[in-house]
């Protein structure tokens, strides 16, 4: 997989804020993580993770569109949310063993992959190769989805 990056590539039609997240949270028990080391005085200031939210009836149109552009092969996939409440929270740059294949939401977020940076703002699509080093930092509060090929079991 090569990097893509593609601004407004898919219209998000779909309400996608922080109450989204409150109401997705209440209405089924998703595992959530702090996807970034965080200090327990400033948790705010940490990326968190919902996963595996692909069967939740308000991102289906989204997992789909992005299972059409982004698996040709049609390989059992997943959908996560990462997200930030604050500017600034920032991840450790790391490589993954697979591809990674974001859709910004919410807010603004840069992207350092392999020493180049990309901006993502709601529509606008960012893929990295596996073993691509990377790191995100929000410039906004944020929210990405994220497709994967079920790296993360529930």
């Amino acid at each position: 997989m090569d990097l893509f990056y593609k601004k407004k590539f898919i219209q998000i039609t779909e309400e996608i804020d922080f109450n989204f997240l409150t109401k997705i949270i209440q209405e089924k028990d998703y595992r959530t993580i702090f996807s970034t080391k965080y200090h327990q005085d400033y948790i705010l200031d940490t990326s968190m993770q919902i996963m595996n939210v692909e069967k939740n009836p308000n991102l289906k149109r989204i997992f789909k569109i992005l299972n059409q552009k982004f698996n040709p092969n049609n390989i059992n996939t997943d959908l996560h949310i990462f997200f930030s409440f604050n500017s600034g929270s920032s991840g450790k740059p790391h490589r993954d063993p697979y591809g990674v294949f974001l859709l910004g939401a919410y807010g603004k977020t840069i992207y350092h992959v392999e020493g180049q940076e990309y901006l993502l703002e709601k529509g606008d699509v960012l893929t990295i190769p596996e073993n691509a080093l990377h790191k995100s930092i929000s410039i906004t509060p944020r929210i990405v989805l994220s497709l994967g090929s079920n790296v993360y079991k529930a």
